[in-house]
């Protein structure tokens, strides 16, 4: 085994083990890692983000974050407004 695989192996086990200690710990209050990295980046913008935003953000497509935008809204975590009456973009904060 070369030292490069081994550096992968490692890598991808510490990773593995991050993910599911995050996990542990996000259950108890109803959070998953997609909703705590969505919302951590909510927290550090200074302003409000569209969708398109959050998706490259998050190295996800747009569906993606439109469904989990509507949990996030449904269980309260976040609000979300127009930016003007007519944009189809909205904003979350």
């Amino acid at each position: 085994m070369s030292e490069s695989e081994t550096f992968g192996q490692l890598l991808h086990g510490t990773a593995r083990i991050w993910r599911q200690k995050l996990d542990e710990r996000l259950k108890p209050m109803g959070l998953s890692q997609a909703k705590w990295r969505t919302l951590m980046h909510l927290s550090l913008a200074e302003d409000a983000l569209t969708q398109t935003e959050i998706a490259a953000r998050l190295g996800v497509e747009e569906p993606t974050v439109v469904t989990l935008l509507h949990r996030l809204e449904r269980e309260s975590w976040i609000t979300r407004k127009s930016r003007h009456a007519i944009a189809v973009a909205k904003w979350c904060s």
